[in-house]
């Protein structure tokens, strides 16, 4: 019973641990250099605060890692939890690109018109129109066929293949 007490002691420290670090002089600091906006940089502390407070996983966290993942997001113009998310592997948080920040990236490039994004899921086909750029004058759209394939035999995440 007294391992009980001591985990509950350490969920209760956890918190404010991170929340400290973040919201600390030396840890603002670094964040303005990322941040210059002082509004960006309030809205960031409060969002990384509520995330923590929110995940378990997250308050075992080197607040390090949670902060320094997070901040590469924002630096790529991502807001988090639509962008990137930050991922807990053990005691480290790591920086991981969502399907809508790769659009918002490839968009940000000039180089799309428009990005569309379908779920296709392991064995399933999916018909889709597209409309080629090989032929600027045709507006009548073209049909590509995606199919979804198993990455990894220990994985449950999909690929599409165009």
């Amino acid at each position: 019973s007294s391992m009980r007490a001591n985990d509950t002691l350490v969920q209760q420290n956890a918190q404010p641990e991170f929340t400290t670090v973040i919201s600390g002089q030396a840890m603002q600091s670094l964040i303005a250099k990322s941040m210059p906006d002082e509004r960006s940089r309030a809205r960031f502390t409060a969002t990384m605060i509520s995330a923590v407070a929110a995940s378990q996983q997250l308050q075992n966290c080197t607040p390090a890692t949670v902060i320094s993942a997070a901040l590469r997001g924002e630096g790529m113009g991502l807001l988090y939890n639509n962008g990137y998310y930050v991922v807990p592997y053990g005691n480290t948080a790591t920086f991981v690109l969502s399907f809508k920040g790769f659009i918002q990236l490839a968009m940000a490039t000039g180089l799309y018109a428009d990005i569309d994004c379908i779920d296709v899921r392991q064995g399933e086909e999916q018909t889709v129109e597209t409309r080629e750029q090989a032929s600027p004058s045709s507006t009548s759209p073209s049909m590509k066929r995606m199919k979804s394939v198993k990455h990894s035999p220990s994985s449950d995440t999909t690929d599409t293949l165009n």
